[in-house]
C-alpha cells in the first residue's frame, strides 16, 4: 500500500492494510513537511506550494506561519511556539529580603496550580565568582536542568525559563524542589528558612532572599479542554471522504490530542478522531475542510504543527 493509492481515493475494504502502513508514512512525511515550514520561517522564506490534498501549518505565531488558525474560535493559549492544553494565568512572585547564607540550597515548594517556574533571582554572599547547576524536580523526575549559571562577585543573578525549557509543567497539588548546586567558586546563596503561602504556589521552606530575592511561578489552568481551530481549508476537486493527521507535539500527558473534522464549512463534524490514523469522514459530503484539535486539560501537552492528508473521491 502506497501513499499514492491513499490520496487518489480509498476503498474502505483496504482500511486495515491502509492503517497498518499509514502511521509510519504519515509521521515521516508529516514531520518533513513541518520541518520545512520551520526552516522557511527561520530563513524568512516562503514555503513551496502544497499539493491540493495536503494542508499544513506550524505555530510560529498565534495565527500560524501559513495563517490557517481561526483565532476567533480557538480557545487554547498560545505560548512561545506552542498551543497548550490550558489557559495561562498571571505570574505570581514571592519576594524575600531577610536572609541567611548557604553554599548549596534546596527550595521546597508546592504547586497549587499546574504551571512552571518562570524566573528566579538569587544573591551571592561572597566576593568571588561561583558557578551553579539549577534543577527543578517534581519528586524523582527532573523537569528542568540549567548548568553553568555564573553568579557574580557579591551580586545578584536573574534566570528566566520558558514553557519549552521543561520536560513538562509541574502538576497541580504536587510538591517540587528548586535545587542549587555549587560547581565552582566559594559563593553562598542568600536564603530565608521561612515559608510563603501564595495562590498558585507555596514555598514550604528556604525562600530565595536578598535585596529582592524572588521565585516566580506561571500558572496554567487545566480545568477544561480547549481547542485549536483552523480556518476553512478548501480542497480543490471532489468531496473529501477520508483524512489523516500527523500532529507534532513535544509532550503528551495522560490524555491525548484528538481532532474533529468538518468538510462542509463547520456545519457538521466527524468527532473524536485519533492522530496518525486514517479516518473516513462520516458526517456529510463536501470539500470545505475545518479541523478542531482537541487539547485536553493536561499541561503535559505542547502542540506546534500539523500536516493533513486528504483522500478524495
Amino acid at each position: 500500500m502506497t501513499l499514492a493509492n491513499f490520496t487518489s481515493g480509498v476503498n474502505t475494504s483496504f482500511s486495515t492494510e491502509l492503517n497498518s502502513n499509514f502511521s509510519g508514512a504519515l509521521i515521516g512525511y508529516g514531520h518533513a513537511l513541518i520541518e520545512d515550514l520551520w526552516n522557511k520561517n527561520d530563513a524568512g522564506l516562503t514555503p513551496y506550494q502544497d499539493p491540493t490534498d495536503i494542508k499544513r501549518d506550524a505555530f510560529s505565531d498565534s495565527t500560524g506561519y501559513l495563517d490557517t488558525v481561526d483565532t476567533g474560535n480557538t480557545t487554547a493559549s498560545f505560548l512561545e511556539n506552542f498551543y497548550i492544553g490550558g489557559t495561562v494565568g498571571t505570574t505570581e512572585t514571592a519576594i524575600t529580603v531577610a536572609y541567611s547564607e548557604s553554599a548549596n540550597l534546596t527550595v521546597s515548594c508546592t504547586a497549587n496550580s499546574s504551571g512552571y517556574i518562570s524566573s528566579l533571582k538569587f544573591y551571592n554572599g561572597e566576593t568571588s565568582l561561583s558557578e551553579y547547576t539549577i534543577e527543578i524536580k517534581e519528586g524523582a523526575t527532573t523537569l528542568l536542568t540549567d548548568t553553568g549559571v555564573v553568579l557574580g562577585s557579591g551580586s545578584s543573578k536573574t534566570v528566566n525559563y520558558n514553557y519549552s525549557d521543561y520536560l513538562r509543567p509541574i502538576a497541580a497539588g504536587q510538591s517540587f524542589t528548586i535545587e542549587f548546586t555549587r560547581t565552582s567558586g566559594s559563593g553562598t546563596i542568600y536564603y530565608n528558612s521561612g515559608s510563603y503561602s501564595g495562590t498558585s504556589f507555596d514555598i514550604d521552606s528556604n525562600k530565595l532572599a536578598g535585596a529582592d530575592g524572588r521565585v516566580s511561578f506561571t500558572p496554567i489552568d487545566t480545568s477544561s479542554s480547549v481547542i485549536v481551530q483552523t480556518n476553512e481549508l478548501t480542497s480543490t476537486g471532489n468531496n473529501i471522504n477520508s483524512i489523516g493527521i500527523y500532529a507534532q507535539n513535544a509532550n503528551d500527558g495522560t490524555n491525548l490530542i484528538t481532532f474533529d473534522a468538518s468538510v462542509d464549512g463547520g456545519s457538521t463534524y466527524t468527532t473524536g478522531l485519533s492522530l496518525d490514523r486514517y479516518h473516513s469522514i462520516t458526517s456529510t459530503a463536501g470539500n470545505q475542510l475545518i479541523i478542531k484539535f482537541n487539547l485536553p486539560g493536561d499541561t503535559d501537552i505542547k502542540f506546534y504543527g500539523f500536516a493533513i492528508f486528504l483522500g478524495r473521491v
